[in-house]
């Protein structure tokens, strides 16, 4: 072999010897990112079992208020909730998310998505009951029978639900839920809702006005109570030609002020209808005279128990027509009773209608949009008949029946069986709170029994028999009688009845009172929201 070819080979041969470390090392950091890849992919395993575990969902926290904290669990329950009702009420108005799309991808206003809305609200509610709540635990507050009462009913219900689902308790709440929310959560739950309302009702009532407070607030808040009756008839300026010049226009409109005015020399009480008729232009087929538009409110938004009852009169003096449909006298369309200060169209009447120096009989004419409507005033009043009762009941419902009356037999014997529970409660006393609790136990009127059957209506929104019993010019204080209605036979216990208006009074001052002590109470208790407990609700949605 030649000294050159021999030289060629040594410089090979060192040229691959030094190449061989640097090809080790990059074996090496291949390895290494291999290694940290599988270890991400690891964690993420783990992660993902962690969280499908429902473990996260059990224990770290999303809200605290106080010493309480909720675990995404439970705000997931709320959120769920809130998601239905929310979604129920904007449907009404066309403007609800769509289910089939994550609520984070949906608008909601000006930048704000669905998700975000939903939370804060959702928050907003929680904080709010959990400081009552905090507030019932540092006052000591506890729950009545009728609240334990309500709250062995609830679980019972799940129960039930969850055997007609064919699951266990666990596993229907996790199905309607999400994951990890326990039947031991859910029934902390409904507790914590019931004593932080217990804490509320508590401190309400200890919140009682003399004769003297009331009138203090009525003579404040007079438009708040006071309703007015008064005559209206409106004469339209507004000419209706469109090839009239602006000298007719004006002509038009003077000639209808002028109308407007001589009416109002002329009205009293007893003529007005006859003149409205007068000042009125010849009707076209089918149109018939009208008053100038205004609508009466309806003050009374409670439930109605005899609401299916469609030719009972409504005693609410709120309203002015009762919507009988009697054939006995026309309606005089310029009649307003009873009519409260939001329902009375325009500043201008308002002011006219509700000033104290007002009188009957008065008159004027107010002008509105070329349009002069003459008023006469009848009476003002704040409602000063009975109207509004406190009460507690117990019923015991007819068995299932044919026919619309229960038999003889049948209504005797659910008598028996209320008679049995009145002389029960007669045994324990005979006082409201014995009622109260007998009533969480014995009632059948699963919608008040677990308020120990307290019931607080205005006059003509019961069933006819509760209603006439209630309002007996001799009721008392404390009295107690079985009495049939149309679902069976109640146990009515009478607590008081009181002026309308003196009970909005009272219901008024007592919402003020008490929103100055609870955000004086909650501004002493921490709120705290955690961000990966709020992150770990968000997924999914």
């Amino acid at each position: 072999m030649s000294a050159s070819r021999e030289r060629k080979k040594r410089q090979a041969a060192r040229a691959a010897q030094a190449a061989a470390p640097k090809k080790r090392r990059v074996d090496v950091k291949r390895r290494a990112v291999v290694a940290v890849a599988a270890g991400v992919v690891g964690l993420f395993a783990v992660a993902l079992v962690v969280y499908s575990s429902g473990v996260l969902h059990k224990n770290i926290k999303v809200l605290t208020v106080g010493g309480t904290s909720l675990t995404p669990a439970e705000f997931n329950y709320y959120h769920l909730n809130a998601q239905n009702s929310l979604y129920d009420s904007y449907s009404q108005y066309g403007y609800a998310w769509d289910p089939t799309k994550p609520l984070s991808k949906q608008e909601f206003y000006e930048g704000m998505n669905w998700l975000d809305y939903i939370n804060d609200y959702v928050v907003s509610q929680l904080e709010s009951m959990l400081t009552r709540y905090e507030c019932a635990v540092r006052d000591g507050t506890r729950l009545l029978p009728e609240d334990t009462a309500y709250i062995d009913y609830a679980m019972q219900s799940l129960q039930t639900a969850a055997e007609q689902s064919g699951t266990t308790p666990d596993g229907f709440l996790g199905q309607n839920y999400g994951q990890g929310l326990t039947a031991g959560q859910y029934k902390q739950i409904i507790t914590r809702e019931r004593l932080a309302s217990r804490w509320e009702e508590d401190r309400r009532a200890e919140l009682v006005y003399s004769s003297e407070d009331k009138e203090r607030y009525y003579s404040d808040h007079k438009t708040d109570f006071d309703r007015v009756s008064y005559h209206s008839h409106t004469i339209s300026g507004t000419l209706d030609d469109p090839d009239a010049t602006e000298e007719d226009v004006a002509a038009f409109a003077e000639a209808a002020r002028a109308s407007a005015e001589e009416m109002s020399s002329r009205a009293t009480a007893e003529n007005f209808w006859a003149l409205s008729l007068e000042y009125s232009p010849p009707p076209e087929d089918g149109d018939e005279p009208d008053g100038d538009g205004d609508e009466p409110d309806d003050d009374d938004n409670s439930d109605i128990d005899d609401s299916d009852d469609d030719d009972s009169d409504d005693d609410d003096d709120n309203d002015g027509d009762d919507g009988d449909d009697g054939d006995e006298e026309e309606t005089d369309p310029t009649l307003n009773e009873h009519f409260s200060y939001s329902s009375v169209t325009g500043d201008d009447a308002k002011e006219w209608l509700f000033d104290d120096s007002r009188k009957a009989g008065d008159t004027t004419v107010i002008e509105n949009s070329s349009n002069f409507t003459v008023y006469l005033f009848l009476e003002k009043s704040r409602n000063e008949e009975v109207t509004a009762a406190d009460t507690r009941h117990i019923l015991k419902i007819f068995p299932e029946h044919d026919g619309d009356e229960p038999t003889e037999e049948q209504s005797e014997a659910t008598k028996t069986a209320a008679r049995e529970v009145s002389d029960a409660w007669r045994e324990k006393g005979g006082t409201e709170r014995a009622f109260a609790e007998l009533a969480a136990a014995e009632s059948d009127d699963t919608g008040t029994k677990f308020s120990g059957g307290f019931y607080s209506f205005t006059k003509g929104d019961a069933v006819a028999e509760y209603n006439d019993w209630t309002f007996d010019p001799l009721r008392r204080e404390g009295d107690a009688e079985l009495v049939k209605t149309q679902y069976g036979w109640h146990i009515i216990y009478f607590i008081g009845a009181y002026e309308n208006w003196s009970a909005q009074a009272q219901k008024s001052l007592q919402d003020t009172a008490f929103t100055e002590l609870f955000e004086a109470r909650g501004a002493e208790i921490e709120k705290k929201q955690h961000g990966f407990g709020m992150f770990i609700t968000n997924l999914g949605k």
